[in-house]
């Protein structure tokens, strides 16, 4: 058969599509019993190597370097037998690196076959700064024939890297090998070098060992992890080498030769002991970086001026570089370009998003007399949010923002439904496309969500409404000025006297209960022998201070029975008269549960508790709506409790209250502080407990 041509390419980083071609002609197709095409292949390519002493099962002695990286003394190297086709034959020397040069030994290793793969993997730190790379790896394939050296390098790796994607085209190892160090050594400048990369080493002199100090810098800026995912390895297993896709490498050789990121250099290199001309390496990086940005000259006729990289664009966005007094100075952020250039007059439309010339996906806009950075909601909605159009609303798919000071602010499903609707009639109401159970109001030509209250009620209130009213028990909600007002008939009439000692009470209806609206201050223990000695007047206490007077009740004096009378649990049905006035009893737990359903479900509030917290007797910031709204005119106080050790305590700041719940464990309160979103339960074993009442109407 005849023999085929593999054509392959190197795209230059300055056009993309344009490519360099290498023709290949192999030989003529051999019989399958051939070893054409494998690594068995004629050792027969000048190699400036060093003698082979390799004979199949001979022991030899072998010694190499590890040069990709600074791997740490002590970091073992694995070296494998490979058969023809380069699969592991299970023959395995391990050793460990020696010293700084990375220098390790193999004694008396025996090897079949003459292909071996070298491998270290561990802790690795780049010549060029402190960075310090904890799974690193250098992979090598070497071919025993060529030399005793078992040299790795970052251009041995990459060579094997792309050796290997070159095989599986159809190459022998050889011609790979080789046709891989061609690319290497014209895609770096490298074309006078004559030397295979297995020949050098940071340990022995050699005149071109500053291309191994360079490769360091070129290939180890960002690590490795292991073989196939080294730096740039995508580049090499494709049969066009854009190099665009190297820009890295010529960045880096840029920060190295002009002393801006690569500046351990020098100094680790003098540390770790390597024989390489420093200055040649530095040289080599300075004409490397200018060939391939092709920047031309930084000069007092472009001072303060940018230039495009040859390079340009890296991942879409240009890449420039701005010649100052010290030369080309990388600008790695290209908005800042954008700013320095065609970011001047301010546009006739500040809402208008002006797109980026330099930056991919970038869009900018003018706010309070200077360019910004879009964000991508503003690119999203294509409009800023600027001073021209606060409180714009605008959609994208099924969101919708609307424009604040602070920017575009993303509003809920149910605001979005209310701002999409077209209103014609005030009062008008419909439900939500995405929310099927929530219902919207027109209030003039704009819509709104129900409130709360509106949906317990079931029925919207707008400013334009008529003075409707919807009574439950007690309750009366009246539809006034745009929301449903809580009435509970809280007048002189509904006031209740306390025909014992004359005082007078308010009251609140809410639902079918009415409660009164103070705490119960009655404390004749003359006509109620069974209060002495068991209440506490918290307004006669002239360090408190109390601006209306309230008592607390222990058991005893609650339920208005004698100390000595023993306990007994009331029935569930039976209404518990305790001390309170006539038409009046001490609420059950139920009760107050009652309260709490009611007040849950009409409540304008955020929480129970501040739906039911008066404004008075509580510490709180009088303008935090979240603590004190009394929303049902029940004014619960924070006056505290009295323990079984007849001390008071938490002054304003607490509230205890009696049910008629207990049992031989103990006796039941209801029990709030003022940052609580609902009533608790809590029980004292001690019957000497004093707490506040509020008596419910029979």
């Amino acid at each position: 058969m005849t023999g085929t041509v593999l054509v392959l390419g190197l795209a230059a980083c300055s056009d993309s599509n344009s490519t360099e071609t290498v023709e290949i002609v192999e030989a003529p197709d051999t019989p399958a019993d051939s070893t054409e095409n494998t690594p068995s292949d004629s050792a027969s390519d000048t190699s400036s190597t060093s003698a082979s002493d390799w004979e199949a099962g001979v022991a030899v002695t072998y010694r190499g370097h590890i040069s990709a990286g600074h791997y740490k003394v002590g970091t073992e190297v694995v070296v494998r037998e490979l058969d023809s086709a380069l699969k592991q034959t299970g023959t395995v020397y391990k050793t460990n690196i020696l010293d700084d040069q990375g220098t390790f030994t193999i004694e008396d290793a025996k090897f079949e076959s003459p292909m071996v793969s070298v491998e270290v993997s561990g802790s690795m730190m780049s010549v060029c700064n402190e960075w310090d790379y904890p799974k690193s790896s250098s992979f090598t394939i070497l071919d025993l024939r060529i030399t005793n050296a078992l040299n790795t390098s970052s251009f041995t790796d990459m060579q094997t890297i792309r050796a290997k994607f070159l095989m599986e085209k159809g190459m022998s190892f050889k011609e790979a090998r080789a046709q891989a160090a061609k690319e290497l050594k014209e895609i770096l400048l490298m074309e006078e070098l004559q030397e295979d990369f297995e020949s050098m080493n940071f340990a022995d002199s050699n005149e071109n060992n500053y291309y191994l100090l360079a490769a360091e810098v070129l290939f180890t800026p960002l690590g490795s992890l292991n073989e196939g995912d080294k730096p740039y390895s995508g580049a090499f297993t494709k049969d066009t080498i854009v190099l665009s896709s190297l820009y890295t490498m010529w960045n880096w050789a840029y920060r190295e030769a002009t002393d801006r990121d690569c500046f351990k250099l020098s100094e680790y290199s003098k540390k770790w002991g390597y024989q390489v001309k420093l200055k040649k390496a530095k040289d080599f990086l300075d004409s490397l970086w200018k060939v391939k940005l092709n920047l031309g000259t930084c000069d007092s006729d472009n001072r303060g001026k940018y230039k495009e990289s040859a390079c340009s664009p890296i991942y879409g966005n240009k890449q420039f570089f701005r010649c100052d007094s010290t030369g080309w100075a990388h600008e790695e952020i290209c908005s800042n370009v954008d700013f320095a250039t065609f970011l001047n007059e301010a546009p006739a439309d500040p809402t208008q998003l002006l797109k980026s010339e330099n930056c991919k996906d970038t869009y900018y806009f003018y706010k309070n007399d200077e360019w910004h950075k879009a964000q991508q909601v503003d690119v999203g909605l294509k409009s800023a949010c600027v001073d021209k159009n606060i409180g714009e609303v605008r959609f994208s798919g099924k969101m919708c923002y609307q424009c604040e000071r602070s920017g575009w602010l993303e509003l809920t499903k149910d605001e979005c439904e209310a701002k999409r609707a077209t209103c014609t009639k005030d009062g008008e109401v419909f439900t939500g496309e995405s929310s099927p159970t929530t219902k919207f109001v027109c209030e003039g030509d704009t819509a709104r969500q129900f409130t709360v209250r509106e949906t317990a009620l079931d029925k919207p209130c707008t400013k334009a409404s008529p003075k409707d009213t919807i009574k439950m028990g007690y309750t009366l909600f009246v539809c006034d000025a745009g929301s449903w007002k809580f009435t509970s008939g809280d007048s002189a009439a509904n006031a209740l006297i306390d025909e014992r000692d004359g005082k007078v009470y308010r009251t609140t209806g809410i639902g079918n209960q009415r409660w009164m609206a103070q705490n119960l201050d009655f404390g004749d223990s003359a006509a109620y022998p069974n209060l002495k000695g068991n209440i506490f007047s918290t307004n006669s206490d002239p360090i408190l201070q109390l601006e209306s007077p309230g008592t607390l009740y222990n058991w005893n004096a609650a339920m208005n029975v004698a100390t000595d009378s023993g306990w007994r649990a009331p029935s569930d049905s039976e209404k518990v008269h305790g001390i309170c006035p006539e038409g009046y009893h001490i609420p059950s737990m139920a009760e107050w549960d009652t309260l709490f359903v009611f007040a849950q479900k009409y409540k304008v509030s955020n929480t129970v508790g501040a739906s039911l917290r008066g404004k008075s007797h509580w510490n709180y910031d009088p303008f935090d709506k979240n603590y004190n709204n009394d929303d049902f005119n029940l004014s619960l106080d924070g006056t505290g409790v009295v323990g079984k050790d007849n001390r008071y305590s938490a002054n304003e700041g607490i509230a205890y209250l009696w049910t008629t719940e207990s049992d031989t464990s103990g006796f039941s309160f209801k029990y709030m502080t003022l940052k609580d979103a609902e009533m608790t339960n809590i029980k004292y074993s001690s019957p000497k407990v004093k707490a506040a009442i509020r008596c419910v109407k029979d």
